[in-house]
């Protein structure tokens, strides 16, 4: 019986946290929203060494995510480049937004495109600017072969390599009745079969720099 009505409790925290984030929510529905537009701009359009790979916007973006994408996650938008040196090209994707319903575990999306996973850990990134971004760096395979990528979180505590982390951030944020913090997902991975995982690497370090100084400190 002592349980069962501890159970309750629990379920009843549960379902206040929800209601309360709910409410939240709602009551910051009237609060000015990022648009993909205004992403776009703020993105690096290029890449100390690399150039970027206009799409049919030009530098707007390289490809689109597709429709059941944007339904799913509800973003403020998606901005997805490929940069090249000539002999390498990576892909960068960004997905801004200030609801936790937008920030789920990329491993999904992944085997959605055809990759299995082989194997997932935790590094920290140190950028030249003397910033610390702790990522999860993951080992696939799929239509290249084998191949890394790396994707990290930024929310209201700054960088995180999690999303379960980040949402917790964000509940909390909206839990205190602060204005939610636009957050984004940042994902890279090598368009370029045999590129190394330390190749991949020297891109993000180049690309986050860029990224701050273009964007204002917004990416």
């Amino acid at each position: 019986m002592e349980r069962l009505t501890q159970h309750a409790y629990i379920l009843a925290a549960i379902l206040v946290g929800t209601g309360v984030f709910a409410l939240a929510k709602t009551t910051q529905a009237g609060a000015p929203r990022i648009t993909e537009r205004v992403m776009e701009e703020r993105a690096p359009a290029s890449v100390p060494g690399y150039q970027m790979i206009p799409g049919p916007e030009g530098l707007a973006y390289s490809y689109k995510m597709d429709k059941p994408t944007y339904d799913t996650l509800k973003p403020y938008g998606i901005v997805a480049r490929n940069y090249t040196d000539g002999s390498k090209t990576f892909d960068a994707v960004l997905i801004s937004s200030d609801s936790h319903e937008s920030f789920h575990d990329p491993k999904i999306c992944f085997s959605g495109q055809g990759y299995s996973f082989n194997h997932a850990k935790e590094q920290t990134l140190n950028l030249p600017d003397g910033r610390q971004i702790p990522m999860t760096v993951v080992e696939m395979a799929g239509p290249m072969g084998a191949t890394v990528a790396a994707y990290f979180y930024k929310g209201p505590s700054g960088f995180t390599s999690r999303p379960q982390a980040l949402q917790l951030d964000m509940f909390k944020e909206v839990l205190f009745g602060q204005k939610a913090t636009d957050s984004t997902f940042y994902r890279f991975m090598p368009s370029t079969p045999g590129v190394t995982l330390e190749q991949l690497k020297g891109f993000i370090k180049t690309y986050m720099v860029a990224a701050a100084q273009q964007s204002g400190g917004f990416f």
